[in-house]
């Protein structure tokens, strides 16, 4: 009977689990661990920095900068104290910082689209899942894309047109650079 119920609870457990988000090299996505998010589009060239666009009075908005490649490491956490990041948990997103403040990113209504932008708010809005050729991160269901009308392409809501990435595990990035 032991053996019955302990068979029926993993297969529960299997059915119900989500995907692990993997890197770039096919490692999983550590919790609290630091990545470069990098397009997989190769008409999307550059990285994500914050920028002042509009009304900002300093660069608070996560925009994808043609010149910025592989763009600022980003810190993704989950609420839970698990050591892997999977596609079923709520997310922080935060930019890699030296200073004290910390700047997480959340999502501004404004017009045309709902924006991402980074606060001392600390919360967990996004998710990652998997997409053709990737990951896209989510909001409340919709895919956050790049809005290429704007010059400055900031992060969107935006679900009909993702923005498709890799994550590439900052450590890696830095050990083949050196090599070269």
């Amino acid at each position: 009977m032991k053996i019955i119920f302990l068979t029926l609870c993993l297969l529960f457990l299997s059915a119900c689990r989500a995907a692990v988000v993997y890197d770039a090299d096919g490692a999983p996505v550590i919790n609290g661990g630091t990545y470069y998010l990098t397009s997989v589009s190769k008409d999307l060239f550059g990285g994500l920095v914050l920028a002042t666009v509009g009304s900002d009075n300093c660069p608070q908005t996560v925009v994808l900068h043609p010149l910025f490649f592989p763009g600022w490491p980003v810190i993704i956490e989950s609420p839970f104290l698990i050591p892997l990041i999977d596609s079923s948990f709520n997310i922080s997103i935060r930019f890699e910082s030296s200073s004290s403040e910390q700047k997480f990113w959340n999502v501004v209504p404004e017009v045309p689209f709902p924006i991402v932008k980074v606060s001392e708010t600390h919360a967990f809005p996004f998710k990652i899942e998997s997409a053709e050729g990737g990951f896209k991160i989510v909001y409340n269901n919709s895919a956050i894309g790049i809005n290429l009308e704007d010059n400055s392409r900031p992060l969107v809501v935006n679900s009909t047109d993702p923005f498709v990435f890799m994550l590439t595990r900052v450590n890696q990035i830095s050990a083949k650079m050196s090599m070269v």
